[in-house]
């Protein structure tokens, strides 16, 4: 506080000096100096008497008087866009400024029936004090922040968090490539049994012999699954320096503009900084505390720094819900622009176990993840298939692996069931809640449909389950989806029940011919109507899930 009655006592001394300076009986340069102060966040208010006073020394009172009436609008025009926008921009106090000096000389030049030349030369002092005020704003500026410092600051801090970025990303590429090349060792080693020949061909020899081979092709296949998973592990790795935040700047008028915001709040900022992932998605940290015995909601704070930074956050560390007197540091992420509701109905040729299952989560990424999993056959063995294979999809979404990844991961570890063969289909779609695209994952599932009004879409598959070869085969589209769209997943048994030739357009009617627009209700309709239209009894189980999209902001 102290530093900053000293620096505004010389920025009104200063402000003295320039209004004695006149050019032709204007005065274009204090009118600037008091624009420029006018827009600053300085102490201002005694700025108006000591350069009125200064005025009066070097011109006569009539003058005077006008640059008193310019000063005033000034000052009265400026109060009421502090009071809606809580701060002038310097462009557009420098234009009106101007435009009010231009105003008022113009009326004295009309007043006084001067000639063009006197018209000209007051449209050239407006001009002149527009771009002196933006200068000497600047000025101001670079004076009140201590000159460099705050923009150093901010390089060393950028400079320390783009070094702790590149220093993760160096270390996080050593242990991928370390990953990596273990898995090419694993793959290349060569294991004993391949060593021993047995010349003997006796019964019992030949045994020895047979159950060798096995051993050998199962160490084999053991070490190939282990390769793969070390190998997509350092693909893994590589992708989280890809997700690392890039520090963005925070400009001074907006820093000023929350500061005061939350002040009136009762709250204390401390420390701002605000982070940009790759994608473009902005996270704001803020340090704060409330003033003793106040209690401020976490949504008003929301709502202000929605209004600064002209975009809608919501806090990340749900747990609190207040700021009271103890300082915290508060992630607040930019809120996604879309909605997403579902509904699941279900019927299982097994009243108590069904062998699908399904999962539908939602990220901090902004992404939503359905899937729908259907094991082989039906039964408690198909369950566990299906819930393993949804359980590991959830799993690897949350530790951030890409589905590609996860997908051949958990691949590998069917294909290490040896002579027993275990399948299950894989159906998923990732919903970016920013952008509105969803990736459709496909592996040996049931036709998806995507339902916009009297328009539907089908999505089809034609690769092979999970676990039904060695490395996977999976199909993946990418949709655009928009306000109110509908997103249909279904396992294999809803398709299968449906006695018709053409299976797909005639559960396409069945879509088209529901009207309601809740998610829970269509899930129930369609699976309804579909057993209402078969005959025979149903052969598998049945699992449909209806997902809906919705822009918050159409």
């Amino acid at each position: 506080m102290k530093e900053k009655i000293i620096k505004s006592t010389i920025l009104q001394m200063i402000g003295f000096g320039a209004a004695r300076v006149v050019i032709y009986n204007y005065n274009p340069i204090g009118i600037a100096y008091y624009i420029a102060l006018s827009c600053s966040r300085i102490i201002r208010w005694p700025a108006f008497p000591i350069m009125l006073v200064s005025m009066f020394m070097v011109m006569d009172v009539l003058t005077v008087a006008k640059y008193a009436l310019i000063m005033m609008a000034i000052s009265i025009i400026f109060w009421i866009f502090e009071t809606r926008t809580n701060r002038v921009n310097i462009l557009a106090g420098a234009f009106v400024g101007a435009g009010i000096m231009l105003f008022m000389e113009l009326t004295d030049v009309f007043l006084k029936n001067q000639g063009t030349r006197e018209g000209m030369l007051a449209m050239t002092t407006s001009v002149l004090a527009f771009s002196l005020s933006i200068i000497l704003y600047n000025v101001m500026l670079f004076f009140i922040s201590g000159g460099s410092r705050k923009n150093d600051s901010y390089k060393k801090q950028k400079k320390r968090h783009t070094d702790m970025v590149n220093a993760y990303e160096e270390r996080i590429g050593h242990v991928s490539k370390a990953l990596e090349r273990m898995g090419k060792c694993i793959e290349e080693l060569k294991d004993d049994y391949e060593m021993k020949e047995i010349k003997c061909r006796c019964n019992e020899c030949k045994t020895l012999l047979r159950q060798n081979r096995i051993y050998r092709n199962k160490l084999n296949e053991s070490k190939k699954v282990i390769s793969l998973q070390l190998y997509e592990i350092s693909k893994v790795l590589k992708n989280f320096s890809y997700d690392c935040y890039d520090m963005k700047r925070v400009e001074e008028d907006q820093e000023e503009r929350l500061k005061d915001e939350l002040l009136q709040k009762g709250i204390i900022l401390r420390r701002i900084v605000v982070l940009s992932s790759k994608k473009g998605i902005d996270e704001i940290i803020v340090t704060m505390r409330a003033k003793r015995g106040k209690n401020v909601a976490i949504r008003e704070i929301e709502k202000i720094i929605g209004r600064v930074f002209v975009k809608n956050v919501k806090l990340v560390n749900d747990e609190y819900r207040m700021v009271n007197s103890e300082e915290i540091t508060y992630r607040f992420k930019e809120e996604p622009n879309f909605i997403v509701l579902h509904g699941i109905a279900k019927n299982s040729k097994d009243e108590e176990v069904s062998g699908d299952s399904f999962s539908c989560i939602e990220l901090n990424s902004g992404q939503t993840i359905l899937s729908i999993s259907d094991g082989m056959g039906t039964g408690l063995k198909a369950y566990k298939e299906s819930e393993m294979v949804v359980d590991l999809l959830e799993e690897f979404a949350y530790g951030g692996f890409d589905e590609e990844v996860a997908l051949r991961m958990i691949n590998s570890i069917f294909t290490l069931n040896g002579e027993e063969t275990a399948t299950a289909t894989v159906d998923m779609g990732i919903i970016d809640r920013y952008s509105g695209v969803c990736d459709f994952v496909k592996l040996g599932a049931a036709s998806t449909y995507v339902k916009r009004g009297d328009w539907l879409e089908v999505i089809k598959s034609t690769s092979l389950p999970i676990g039904g070869e060695e490395f996977v085969d999976m199909e993946s589209t990418s949709k655009k989806l928009y306000d109110g769209d509908f997103v249909i997943m279904m396992s294999d048994g809803l398709m299968e029940a449906v006695e018709s030739q053409e299976k797909e357009e005639a559960l396409g009617e069945i879509i088209m011919g529901i009207k309601s627009l809740k998610p829970k209700e269509m899930a129930h309709e369609i699976l309804s109507r579909t057993l209402e239209l078969t005959k025979s009894n149903k052969r598998d189980d049945m699992t449909v899930m209806v997902t809906g999209i919705w822009d918050k902001y159409a």
